[in-house]
C-alpha cells in the first residue's frame, strides 16, 4: 500500500469511527455540502490523480 493509499485508508477509518459515534453527521458520499462551501478547487499532485484514475 503506498503512503498516498494508507492516508485515504486512515481517512476513511476515522469517518466510519466518527459516524459509529454520530449517525446525525451529515458527511456521507452524495453529501458535497463541504464541497459546495471550498473556498477554491482543490489542487491534486499527480499520485492524487492516479489514485482517483
Amino acid at each position: 500500500m503506498t503512503p498516498l493509499e494508507r492516508l485515504h485508508a486512515d481517512i476513511d477509518a476515522r469517518v466510519d469511527a466518527i459516524r459509529a459515534e454520530r449517525p446525525e453527521w451529515l458527511c456521507r458520499q452524495g453529501c458535497q455540502g463541504c464541497c459546495h462551501r471550498l473556498a477554491e478547487i482543490p489542487r491534486l499532485s499527480q499520485a492524487e490523480w492516479r489514485l482517483l484514475a
